[in-house]
């Protein structure tokens, strides 16, 4: 009976830990179709991911920065890359979010993220 208890553990000790590096895998995969400005195909992904994950840094930048790039909902890439900028993520959170400051005609607040970069 006891072995059978430290089998069941070890399979799910053993599962829990390939499933959280498919996980990092996925997250390098999306990263990298961001990174070749492949930011459409991206977007559905990270969108997907950021409901998972609400408070991950890297995928408010990453699906802030898509939003700038490929859609109108500017407000919204700002509120991401905000909230980005503020949980201490990539530096160049802030020149975007500079940018799409500009972008929605906040000029002072653009000069103030720039400031930042």
């Amino acid at each position: 009976m006891t072995n059978k208890i430290y089998a069941f553990l070890l399979l799910v000790y053993v599962g829990t830990g390939l499933l959280n590096g498919q996980e990092r895998l996925e997250k390098q995969d999306i990263i990298r179709k961001v990174n070749e400005e492949y930011y459409a195909e991206a977007l559905p992904l990270l969108e997907s991911q950021h409901r998972k994950y609400p408070k991950d840094p890297d995928y408010l930048f990453y699906t802030g920065l898509c939003r700038l790039q490929t859609t109108s909902d500017i407000p919204g890439a700002i509120a991401l890359l905000k909230e980005s900028a503020s949980l201490g993520s990539p530096v160049k959170s802030w020149f975007y979010l500079g940018r799409a400051y500009m972008l929605n005609y906040q000029f002072t607040d653009a000069e103030e993220a720039f400031s930042k970069f």
